[in-house]
């Protein structure tokens, strides 16, 4: 998000004469958190940037992350009409306009997300799966559509069950249990990466294996795993992944940071010594609570230039592409206003908005007929319920020569096409469970 927001704020023909700022806060995936926040913003509007001026009201939010705290923000957030751009929220149940009026989003709903699942385990002759979902907003709302798709097709569950990480392990256990005894090795999991995580650990434990797994986006594009495990556990794995893009001057933007850039940024903080396995000077106590004496202390010389994680590894982003574009959307849609674009619901009655003090209501009027195309070419707009247009990668984890896993991609579905049209897959890239080249059988019944 300031990758984007800098890069507006050099563009002389966007928003020219104006600057963009920000608040980052840190919600830790909790509702309650999230409401905390929400009431913040509300609270104390006025921007602390000595760049900004200082303005009544926040002008737009990038995002949340997970539909159940989108849901509890866009009901605060709704009834002020300040819109907010969620860039991994996938709740079908936030298309409800009357619900969450303000609510947008660059990720497409469950309901596409579900549809592709469905397709694809009819596209793969499946006809005896089982389930797994998260249990919350995201894996109960996601997985009802992807069941009642899935049955119309033809395919029947042979056990669903659910999954959170507040669950006790006797649950683990039980799932395990009813893994076990099931005759499908194709499991369909509606899943978050931590959920994933606990849930394919206590599988090694347990030493239950060649499970055929096919993984909603919250989970198959992320190495949550070591390259060993991956491999040995999830090798094959097929799944419905957000597109992959290559943000020019991201990478560059990524390695050149460094904590005398952001000075009390608790976040580039812990990156840093997480990263370096340093104390930065002047700190009280470094990442996962270790003394600072127990560390060396970092030298300021370090260079992630000389570093590769996943954090650094911009090949496989896909989330943070959405928080580009959910960035880029808010930034036109003031700029719209800027303009005093009419259109066809044009919003002047009150004559043209002043963009250094408005009304969140004017701001939502562009963001609903926002339309631009990005620097990599993809044409960007919403539907009347705030949705994109649902396109996907299909990938398949695949093993490597270094031990690991490659996430590859292997089709794309494209929501906009014709029905029957819409999974384009080249057969001959996949790698099954077990090193196999072909589909098999353990999802037939």
């Amino acid at each position: 998000m300031i990758f984007a927001i800098e890069e507006i704020n050099k563009n002389p023909k966007l928003l020219p004469n104006v600057t963009l700022g920000y608040r980052i806060y840190d919600t830790c995936t909790m509702p309650p958190f999230t409401l905390k926040a929400s009431f913040e913003f509300l609270s104390r509007g006025e921007d602390t940037s000595s760049d900004c001026r200082r303005s009544s009201t926040v002008s737009a939010i990038v995002g949340e992350s997970g539909s159940s705290q989108s849901i509890a923000m866009a009901t605060l957030f709704g009834p002020f009409s300040i819109p907010m751009v969620s860039y991994f929220s996938t709740c079908a149940c936030l298309s409800n306009r009357k619900e969450y009026p303000s609510f947008f989003r660059t990720i497409p709903s469950d309901k596409f997300q579900a549809r592709a699942l469905a397709h694809l385990v009819k596209y793969f002759g499946w006809t005896w799966i089982g389930t797994i979902r998260n249990d919350d907003d995201y894996g109960n709302f996601g997985m009802q559509a992807f069941t009642e798709t899935v049955q119309q097709l033809g395919v029947c569950i042979a056990f669903s069950e659910s999954i959170h990480r507040t669950y006790h392990r006797d649950k683990l256990l039980r799932i395990i249990d009813t893994v076990r005894k099931s005759s499908t090795k194709v499991i369909v999991a509606f899943v978050a990466v931590v959920e994933m995580k606990t849930l394919v650990n206590e599988f090694a434990r347990q030493n239950v294996t060649d499970i055929q797994w096919l993984g909603s986006e919250a989970w198959v594009s992320s190495q949550f795993l070591s390259q060993e495990k991956s491999r040995r556990l999830v090798s094959g794995t097929i799944g419905i992944a957000i597109r992959q893009a290559d943000i020019p001057g991201l990478r560059e933007f990524l390695m050149d940071v460094h904590p005398s850039m952001y000075p009390g940024n608790r976040l580039v903080k812990e990156f840093w010594e997480s990263t370096f396995g340093c104390a930065l000077r002047g700190t009280d106590n470094t990442t996962d609570d270790v003394p600072s004496t127990m560390m060396k202390e970092c030298t300021g010389k370090e260079s992630l230039w000389m570093t590769r994680n996943e954090l650094t590894d911009v090949s496989q982003y896909r989330v943070t592409y959405n928080v580009y574009k959910a960035t880029y959307a808010i930034a036109y849609a003031l700029h719209d206003m800027l303009l005093c674009k009419t259109g066809k619901n044009r919003f002047l009655q009150k004559g043209c908005a002043n963009i250094s003090s408005f009304q969140p209501l004017q701001l939502l009027h562009y963001m609903k007929t926002v339309n631009f195309t990005t620097k990599i070419g993809e044409n960007i707009y919403f539907d009347d319920n705030g949705d994109p247009v649902a396109t996907y990668d299909i990938v398949n984890w695949q093993p490597n020569a270094a031990g690991g896993v490659d996430i590859v991609v292997v089709g794309v579905y494209d929501g906009s096409a014709p029905p029957g049209q819409e999974i384009v897959i080249k057969d001959e890239l996949i790698l099954w469970s077990g090193g196999q080249m072909t589909v098999g059988t353990v999802g037939m019944h």
